[in-house]
C-alpha cells in the first residue's frame, strides 16, 4: 500500500504528558489513514 502516506510534523506537541493524543486534527488524520489501510487489507487479503 503506497497511499496514504502518514507524516506527522511536530509529533512532540500532539501528545500529553500521559501519552494521550490530544490533537483532534491529528486524531482525525490518523483515523482516516487506518480506515484506508483496513479497506486496502480487506480487498487484498484474499490474494
Amino acid at each position: 500500500m503506497q497511499q496514504p502516506e502518514v507524516y506527522l510534523p511536530h509529533i512532540n506537541k500532539v501528545w500529553d504528558e500521559n501519552g494521550n493524543l490530544n490533537d483532534e486534527d491529528t486524531r482525525d488524520f490518523l483515523q482516516k489513514a487506518v480506515n484506508a489501510y483496513i479497506e486496502w487489507f480487506t480487498k487484498n487479503s484474499s490474494l
